[in-house]
């Protein structure tokens, strides 16, 4: 099942535009991280690819951790339908990608610095939006 919240104050929203002010968001959990570079939307079938690619990668070793949530409705209306009637159904749920937003977080044991860095850009290919990894300073490179 994708993500999507249990109970939101309005069922379908109006259209909202991509945020393109900046966001300076560091690693708060884990020793490295997905950091977007652009604005631009996530669904919430991009975030469980890839946190299902993450998952497999990384087997029992290690911690995700996901810091967006889709949160806001997208509707649809179906094809050949007339216009008129109102809005169209609740298709999919996006969360609105700032630049400079942490999308995932990842912790691995010591001295597995090139893994992390493999699984992430592996990861990072099922989000459509521009990345770049971060990693923490204290961590030494082998």
């Amino acid at each position: 099942m994708f993500l999507q919240p249990k109970k939101i104050k309005f069922i379908k929203y109006q259209k909202i535009k991509k945020a393109k002010h900046f966001v300076m968001d560091k690693l708060s959990f884990g020793d490295f991280g997905i950091q977007s570079i652009e604005n631009g939307y996530l669904t919430a079938k991009q975030i469980e690819s890839t946190r299902r690619v993450l998952t497999r990668s990384l087997k029992k070793n290690g911690k995700i951790w996901i810091r967006c949530f889709p949160n806001i409705p997208i509707t649809k209306k179906p094809n050949e339908t007339r216009i008129g009637k109102g809005k169209g159904n609740i298709s999919f749920w996006v969360v609105n990608v700032k630049p400079g937003q942490v999308l995932f977080e990842i912790s691995l044991g010591t001295g597995n610095h090139k893994k992390a860095l493999k699984f992430l850009q592996s990861s990072s290919k099922k989000i459509p939006i521009k990345t770049k990894i971060l990693q923490q300073n204290n961590i030494k490179k082998i």
